[in-house]
Order: C-alpha cells, then structure tokens, then sequence
C-alpha cells in the first residue's frame, strides 16, 4: 500500500510539473525549424503527460485495493502537485525507490518463509540410515524440529514400526563439512550431516544430495534462529 502511495505521489509530481511548463505560441504562417522543433517537443510534452497520469490512475486503484482510504490517497495526489522543484522530484524518485526495495524484500521473505516451511513439512518421520553415538547403523524414522516452550531444536528417532517409542535428542550444532569436499560424504558414498547433541555426535545420512542439501539448510536455520533469539 505504503509503496503504491509513494509511486501515485511521484507520478502526479511528474503530471504537476510538466503541466506547469510554458510553451509560446507559434505563427502558423511563418513556421521555421525551431518552430517545428518546439511542436515536436510539445507532442511528446502531452503524451509524457498522459502517460505519467496512467501511472497516477493506477496507483491509486492499487493502494485502494491494497487497503488506503480515498482520504489517503487524495493526500498523497494533493502532496505530489505541491511539488514545484527538480530537487522535489528527485527526493520524491529516491522515496518511491525505497518504498519498492522494501517490498522486494518483504516479497522474498515471504517466499523464504513459505520454503521454510515447505522444508519443516519434508522433514518429518523420514526414514533415514541414522549412526548413534555409539558407532551403530540403524534405519530409523526421523524428525527434527524446535521445542517452542525452551527455543531447543530437538531430533527425534524412532523405530521403523508405529508402536515403537521414540528417542529425543536436543542439538548443539551441525559440526560442519571435510575441508577437501564441497559436502561429506562418509565411505560408503552418503552424504552425511554431523550432529553434536545432547547424547553425542549423530550422523543423518542421504542418498541423494537435494535431501541432505535440504535438511542441512533447514538444521542450520534452526540453530541459527535460536542463537538470534538466545543473543537478544
């Protein structure tokens, strides 16, 4: 809203101040190359006109949409016909710029966001080769996620059958990649996510690498989240 706001200021700036230019009059009886010149330039005058009062029109139907009042969007139209200078309108251009870099931002936030979730739904009760701490290979159905009542981001393994009790296991951190690969691989070919925890280092292994690639960024969201939350 805030951003079609600043764009119909900015256009009607750009209607006002075109508008208040001065053409003289020409004598169709004697027309020279200037003349012919200055109509040329009033054409384009006109049509730069129109065009900026498109976008005004425009902006104005997206800020109401988007919820402004009619009283906010005839204030910012009122605002933008006050502006007389060039140094309004290049502080009006820097305004709106900001205005649309900020939705940007908030557009690809909420992509990340929906990602985000999109990856904590795929990470839920896959079954996954785990090794404990104790240097076993078991096949277990795994889960990681954060405990919301103390911030702590939990994994969770359980047996492959449904009756099964489950294993709960806070992590401290993803202890990282082999410095000579560009992910770690353990010997039998997995992709391998090293996890400190509260019982020991436990090693997820994948198959493919979209899946690890996917887990690992989902973990380290999750630590890095927490330690934001613990550092305010």
């Amino acid at each position: 809203m805030h951003a079609a706001l600043s764009a119909a200021r900015l256009a009607t700036a750009v209607v006002g101040i075109i508008g208040n230019c001065p053409f003289e009059s020409i004598n169709l009886n004697d027309i020279s190359v200037n003349d012919i010149r200055q109509i040329s330039d009033k054409k384009m005058h006109t049509a730069i006109t129109s065009a900026a009062a498109l976008v005004v029109a425009s902006c104005a139907e997206a800020a109401k949409s988007a919820g402004a009042s009619l009283e906010q969007v005839s204030s910012v139209i009122n605002m933008g016909l006050d502006a007389r200078a060039m140094g309004d309108l290049l502080t009006l251009t820097t305004s709106t710029a900001a205005c649309l870099r900020g939705v940007e931002c908030l557009k690809m936030r909420t992509i990340r966001n929906y990602g985000l979730q999109d990856h904590k739904n795929s990470q839920k009760g896959a079954i996954l080769p785990v090794r404990t701490p104790e240097g076993r290979l078991h096949n277990r159905m795994v889960s990681v996620d954060c405990n919301y009542d103390d911030d702590n981001v939990m994994l969770t393994l359980r047996k492959g059958h449904p009756f099964s009790t489950s294993k709960k296991y806070i992590i401290f951190c993803d202890q990282g990649e082999q410095k000579d690969l560009g992910y770690q691989r353990d010997e039998h070919g997995y992709h391998t996510i090293n996890l400190s925890t509260s019982s020991g280092t436990i090693q997820l292994l994948f198959e493919e690498h979209g899946q690890y690639s996917s887990w690992k960024s989902f973990i380290n969201y999750l630590i890095l989240s927490k330690a934001r939350k613990i550092s305010h």
